[in-house]
């Protein structure tokens, strides 16, 4: 079954891609202090439609303050983060991983 299978990646960057990138991150960095995000932050969260059960990876890995907004009718229920003075930070070194801080949690992406 085609679920048996590993995801396959969305997009996958050169070498080259990836040292531009990486170039242009550590640049912004040095430029100026880490960025600040909006007070709000939206996504959804997918699930299969033939079951009702959500993931608990998501309450691990995403701050007590996030909110779901849905109805029984809704297979995509909206989600709502406060940022609260959150920043954006690009770690040192090779990584393309892109860290949101604030006091009490952390996002990596």
């Amino acid at each position: 079954a085609s679920h048996d299978r590993p995801p396959v990646p969305l997009y996958t960057d050169s070498s080259a891609e990836r040292a531009i990138l990486l170039a242009a991150l550590h640049g912004a960095q040095v430029a100026r202090p880490p960025m600040p995000f909006p007070p709000l932050h939206g996504g959804f969260l997918f699930r299969e439609l033939e079951s009702s059960y959500w993931s608990s990876c998501y309450a691990l890995l995403l701050p007590a303050t996030l909110l779901l907004l849905h109805t029984v009718e809704a297979p995509y229920p909206f989600r709502v983060l406060p940022l609260r003075g959150a920043t954006a930070c690009h770690r040192t070194g090779e990584s393309l991983v892109i860290s949101l801080h604030a006091q009490q949690w952390q996002v990596n992406f």
